[in-house]
This record gives C-alpha cells, sequence and structure tokens, in this order.
C-alpha cells in the first residue's frame, strides 16, 4: 500500500488553511526553496520528533512569501532556505518542478547539495536593512536575487539593475527575522524578486 501524500497547498488558494492543523504545537520546521520558476517558491513543513512532512505549499515570492514566514514564526516554526530541502527525494521529485497534476510526468530536481553558498564578488557587502539600496537607475530595472547560504537559518541576497548590469549591493540576513520584510521591501521599491539554488551568471 502507497503511503499517504502530505497535503498540497497553493498559496494563491490558502489564506486560510491551517498548515498545522492536527498537530502539537512544538516543534516545527517550515524548509524553503527555490523552483524551477525563478519567482517562485516551495516549502515543506515538518515536525521535528516524529521527521514526518506535514503539508506542502508552494506559491509566489512577491505575494506570499512574507506572509507564510510570519505565519510560520507565530506558530512557532523554525524557517530555513536550502538548495534542496532535507526530505525524501520522492516529495522533491513529485512537487519541485511543478504543481502536482495527476497522472502527468515530473521532472527530478538537479542533484545539487543540500546546502548553498553566497557567491564571492567585488560588489561589498551592506550590513543595512535600512536606508535606500537603489541608489541610481530607474525601478523598473531593479532585481533582487535571493539565493540559500551555507547555513539554511540565512539568506543572500544580490541587488542588479537589468538596465546597466550593476550590481548595487550583496546582503545577507535571517531567513526567520529579516527575509519578509526584506522581500516586502523590495517588492514596494519596484524590484523583480527572484530566487535560485544559486545565482544565475550576470
Amino acid at each position: 500500500m502507497s503511503k499517504p501524500q502530505p497535503p498540497f497547498h497553493d498559496l494563491e488558494f490558502a489564506n486560510a488553511v491551517d498548515f498545522w492543523a492536527g498537530t502539537p504545537s512544538a516543534p516545527r520546521s517550515a524548509f524553503l526553496m527555490p523552483v524551477k520558476a525563478s519567482t517562485e517558491f516551495l516549502a515543506f513543513g515538518e515536525l521535528q520528533h516524529s521527521r514526518q512532512v506535514h503539508f506542502v505549499a508552494r506559491g509566489r515570492l512577491k505575494d506570499h512569501l512574507p506572509a507564510f514566514i510570519t505565519r510560520m514564526a507565530q506558530s512557532g516554526a523554525q524557517v530555513g532556505l536550502y538548495i534542496q530541502a532535507p526530505v525524501p527525494a520522492s516529495l522533491l521529485k513529485r512537487y519541485a518542478s511543478g504543481p502536482p497534476i495527476e497522472g502527468q510526468e515530473s521532472e527530478d530536481p538537479p542533484e545539487q547539495p543540500v546546502r548553498g553558498f553566497a557567491p564571492a564578488g567585488t560588489t561589498p557587502y551592506t550590513e543595512s536593512r535600512t536606508g535606500t539600496l537603489w541608489p541610481q537607475g530607474d525601478a523598473s530595472s531593479r532585481r533582487v536575487l535571493l539565493t540559500p547560504t551555507h547555513e539554511p537559518a540565512a539568506f543572500f541576497a544580490l541587488g542588479l539593475l537589468t538596465s546597466s548590469g550593476n550590481v548595487l549591493f550583496r546582503l545577507k540576513g535571517s531567513v526567520q527575522e529579516h527575509l519578509s520584510e526584506f522581500v516586502t521591501r523590495m517588492v514596494r521599491d519596484g524590484a523583480r524578486v527572484e530566487l535560485y539554488a544559486q545565482p544565475p551568471e550576470l
């Protein structure tokens, strides 16, 4: 008999859903990871004591990620960002390439290590997530590339202008404490926010 699949939530239609319904209050983890569509993310909710995936969710970075992280934090879940979430390969295969569609073949996720990295570069890091990060260029050319780092608790962000190719900032922050606010701010600044396992060549 096949093992039952965890419920899948399309965050476009899951505003009022209780992700952790029927589970003990702690401890919980939420694993975020990139998918093929760079403007979207995939999330797995796991009960730490049982190592069981309780739910799977997928949504758009600009529309759903800040609220999702906030809800996970309010429910006591630890949120981490991974190249590949540390869940069974069968779940990655089923959900990483696209929303599950009955009878449709899905592609394997790319073979990569679980933890990501922050690339080296000549643009200095900024320590501030306040104040202006966009000293030049019009808002329509702003682009932010998010990637995992060596630690799932942290994220790396690269801000650039598509009009000139200039990288304006590099920034690290806490997924739990800073990512929701950072994405909200970047969307407000008019930037296109994308999530990658590793930054694309510029």
